[in-house]
């Protein structure tokens, strides 16, 4: 998927490990640790390194992946989404498949 369940623990404040081998690095940048999902190990190390960041990189690994968070919002996703559909419709697409 899109990211949301990442979005939405970064807009509560958690911090987040996700996968660096999809579209995650782009959704959550730098504000969350991004490991590979094919690697246990990497997994396991990344868990570690959340649980013993300190304080302060904690605070703010929360505070930016807030900010990031809201960058995204559904009437932003409604007018991106509808801006494809009108310049697919402008390129002569018919929305029936048919050209």
């Amino acid at each position: 998927g899109f990211g949301l369940p990442a979005l939405e623990a970064m807009a509560a404040g958690t911090s987040v490990l996700t996968s660096r081998n999809s579209a995650m690095s782009e959704v959550t940048g730098d504000c969350a640790l991004l490991v590979d999902p094919t690697s246990v190990d990497g997994i396991r190390r990344g868990m570690l390194e959340l649980d013993r960041e300190s304080d302060t990189d904690r605070t703010r690994r929360r505070t930016q992946g807030r900010e990031r968070a809201r960058r995204y919002t559904w009437a932003r996703a409604a007018q991106q989404t509808l801006a494809v559909y009108e310049d697919a419709l402008a390129d002569g697409a018919d929305p029936g498949g048919a050209k």
